[in-house]
């Protein structure tokens, strides 16, 4: 039985070495410039992925919407007045109740 010699590496192979090493260290170089970006913007960034979110988490309901033969801007439009005006009737009772308890109606510290 004999046994098989170890592979030589030849040329190429330092070659191909070279080459991961240089492209490793682009791709690590890249991602801390990508990270360090996002951090530096992360406050700008925020509303954008937010929105991104929101759009992602709507597409759903436009889409059944759609499919109920409402028309796409008239779904998109429902999606956002609905809730705005939940949020805009519920502050409008938060403000109206702390108006009502206030000094401004009750006229306590009318002189």
């Amino acid at each position: 039985m004999s046994r098989r010699p170890a592979p030589r590496l030849h040329r190429g192979a330092e070659v191909d070495s070279d080459v991961f090493q240089r492209q490793l260290i682009f791709w690590l170089a890249a991602l801390l410039l990508f990270v360090l970006v996002f951090w530096l913007l992360s406050e700008i960034l925020l509303p954008f992925i937010a929105g991104l979110a929101i759009a992602y988490l709507l597409t759903p309901l436009t889409d059944r919407l759609e499919r109920l033969d409402v028309n796409r801007l008239a779904a998109v439009g429902l999606l956002v007045a609905v809730p705005l005006a939940a949020t805009i009737g519920v502050l409008s009772r938060f403000a109206l109740r702390h108006y009502l308890q206030s000094s401004f109606y009750t006229s306590e510290n009318a002189d």
